[in-house]
């Protein structure tokens, strides 16, 4: 089969990184996989495919149109619908794979009748079709549902029931976000890694993988470490982001202001995520609103605690090392079960662990493909 996957840029997030994923495991299958991307942001993704053999397209780099303002802004946008467009009917795949709000660019892309189009939504449904802001894409889902084959793909059932109703469907099928297992079961040893980070090694280390944007409640959760610290003086956190921005600095800012440069570390664009978990005692995870976050799986798969918001599905937690927290409880009241959880030594025990396995979901994938 000729797929595309395609997605906005190739940042460190949860959407992005199952793209890589599925790339990767498709092309290894004997598929022939291309990843149309809008923008390059010189991610270790890029490299990481492309030293596999995964071809990469960026729109940005086809449009040759430099500058930042508002005219070259407009005239940027608009271009990438022509080399959208242009590229589709160049490339003629069997399966449109596409990920995150590009309904808009596919609308008008000038797609044959047939084309097989699916979906993977990867952010909280409820918000996506109730928020004005993302009218415009809600609306472009609905006109691509009513002239083409489109497979919505939720990651957890009340995600699938929240998007039938929306668009009046039946046909949304659950497809978990999967990891690839060992790479997590076999990172390595965490003393190792804290010796190259430079992170002591009685450090009570809290953790934190995501992109610097509100919805991750970063603010909360250096409040949270801010308390950790008044109770645990050898705490440090280890925040990895994939990429920066303006809401970074405003973290960056905070983190000064409370006096805690010296035992706060931020990381881009590493590709040494399973490494970097095992240095932690335990990931935080406080946001506002979720999808099905894989990093929170990735964590259970090391063996580190988990503790995150009741935004995140309790279908994530398979640990019982891992569990959930009101946002209305105090940055001091976190702290607290953070260090209570750092300090049960209780053995992992899982339930469901193996479902999520990628190699598990892309056979169940290329069916669905197949099928369509």
């Amino acid at each position: 089969m000729k797929i595309v996957q395609f997605v906005g840029s190739f940042g460190m997030g949860g959407a992005e990184t199952l793209v890589k994923n599925y790339a990767l495991l498709m092309h290894e299958a004997g598929e022939d996989v291309t990843v149309l991307c809008l923008k390059n942001i010189k991610s270790p993704y890029d490299q990481e495919l492309k030293q596999k053999g995964v071809k990469v397209v960026y729109v940005s780099e086809k449009l040759h149109i430099e500058g930042e303002s508002l005219f070259q802004k407009v005239l940027r946008r608009l271009a990438s619908y022509v080399y959208v467009r242009y590229f589709f009917k160049k490339y003629k795949p069997d399966i449109i794979h596409f990920h995150l709000e590009l309904s808009n660019l596919l609308r008008f892309a000038g797609l044959p009748k047939n084309t097989k189009i699916f979906y993977t939504h990867h952010n909280d449904a409820q918000a996506w079709v109730t928020d004005p802001k993302r009218k415009n894409d809600v609306n472009c889902m609905k006109w691509l549902i009513a002239h083409y084959p489109v497979q919505i793909i939720a990651l957890h059932e009340q995600m699938r029931d929240t998007i039938n109703k929306a668009f009046n469907i039946t046909n949304t099928i659950v497809l978990n976000n999967g990891i690839d297992m060992q790479r997590f079961k076999n990172a390595r040893p965490r003393n190792v890694v804290r010796d190259e980070l430079g992170i002591p090694r009685d450090a009570l280390v809290v953790g934190h993988v995501g992109r610097f944007n509100p919805v991750k409640n970063h603010e909360f959760l250096v409040k949270i470490f801010k308390a950790i610290k008044g109770k645990m003086h050898n705490a440090f956190i280890l925040i990895i982001a994939g990429e920066g921005g303006g809401y970074e600095e405003e973290i960056v800012r905070l983190i000064s202001e409370l006096r805690l440069e010296d035992s706060c570390m931020i990381l881009h664009n590493r590709t040494d995520v399973p490494d970097l978990m095992r240095a932690m005692n335990i990931m935080i995870f406080p946001s506002h609103n979720e999808g099905q976050p894989v990093t929170l799986i990735e964590a259970q798969a090391t063996g580190i605690n988990v503790l995150a918001s009741m935004a995140v599905n309790d279908e994530v937690l398979m640990s019982n090392h891992a569990e959930r927290m009101s946002l209305s409880e105090s940055p001091e009241a976190w702290a607290q079960k953070a260090i209570d959880m750092c300090n049960d030594d209780t053995p992992n025990e899982y339930h469901n662990l193996n479902n999520w396995d990628i190699r598990q979901q892309i056979k169940t994938l290329l069916e669905y493909y197949r099928k369509a």
